[in-house]
């Protein structure tokens, strides 16, 4: 599926240890370790590592159809295996990293509704605040009505607010205040252009126009 372009070979492994392989992809991927699932089965974990693999593999090799087929794999191994424990991860990072390659962008939006509602259900504050921020940058990249983005931004705003979750609530909320701003001037509800300052206020661009 992908032709690797630095060798692979067993790394040197103390008694009893899992029998792995060692990938070099490249300085800049450094090295890819062949999991022992491969060879003793899946496990929960398998799941997310099959959507990292999709991710970084497919710009590396330049094969998006292969990569989207080990993120969807591990997108399965949670609903056909029922491999569980990182439902919501699984769903949010092959929905933001591996879906959008391959499929219309909109595509992506059920499994970020399901990472939310899984991880607010399951207390993975953190995932469940990105997957508010990754709607609300689908909405904006699909072109769907600023006033549909503008309510999916401002759920996701109220949800970081009420999760008060420490520095994860604080990115979020930088980065939602941003799509607000951009929503609202867009839509022409500012008087001009807008930014941010350093705490987080909405004020008017010096050079607005």
């Amino acid at each position: 599926m992908f032709a690797a372009s630095g060798e692979c070979e067993h790394r040197n492994r103390l008694p009893g240890e899992p029998r792995t392989k060692v990938c070099q992809l490249g300085s800049n991927h450094g090295e890819w370790r062949i999991p022992p699932h491969l060879e003793q089965g899946h496990s929960d974990a398998s799941c997310v590592a099959f959507v990292w693999l999709g991710m970084i593999a497919r710009p590396h090799f330049g094969n998006y159809h292969a990569g989207f087929r080990f993120g969807r794999l591990g997108y399965e191994l949670v609903e056909k295996r029922g491999l569980e424990r990182f439902e919501a991860r699984t769903c949010l990072w092959f929905a933001q990293f591996v879906v959008p390659w391959t499929q219309h962008i909109r595509m992506c939006r059920d499994l970020m509704r399901r990472a939310f509602d899984v991880a607010n259900k399951t207390g993975d504050l953190t995932i469940a605040a990105y997957s508010c921020n990754n709607l609300n940058t689908n909405f904006l990249a699909a072109g769907d009505a600023l006033i549909e983005a503008q309510k999916e931004a401002e759920h996701g705003r109220g949800f970081a607010d009420k999760a008060r979750f420490g520095f994860v609530t604080d990115i979020v909320t930088d980065i939602i205040d941003g799509q607000l701003g951009l929503i609202r001037t867009l839509r022409g509800l500012t008087p001009g252009l807008v930014h941010l300052t350093p705490k987080n206020s909405t004020k008017l661009h010096s050079s607005a126009i």
